[in-house]
């Protein structure tokens, strides 16, 4: 699966998690979170992760591909709100 694929899936995931009602979001949360507690993050594999991505978008989009500023703060604030 690629960088972009599983955004996209995650994209997908959360969505659907919104559109749960609260009783089964909480049933859902309680499921992943044992899961993400005693998960250790890998820095290398993200850093590898993120220069594919990385890659990916020079591919698509040209090597002077920019994205906004802007855009990724929107992005990371539309990821953080559905964890409130």
């Amino acid at each position: 699966m690629t960088a972009l694929e599983q955004s996209r899936l995650e994209r997908e995931i959360v969505e659907k998690f919104q559109q749960l009602p609260p009783d089964s979001q909480i049933r859902v949360l309680s499921q992943i979170q044992p899961a993400a507690a005693t998960t250790h993050f890998d820095y290398a594999r993200w850093y590898e992760d993120a220069a594919a991505f990385q890659d990916e978008l020079r591919r698509e989009h040209g090597a002077d591909f920019i994205v906004p500023v802007q855009n990724i703060l929107d992005e990371v604030r539309e990821e953080a709100s559905w964890l409130r």
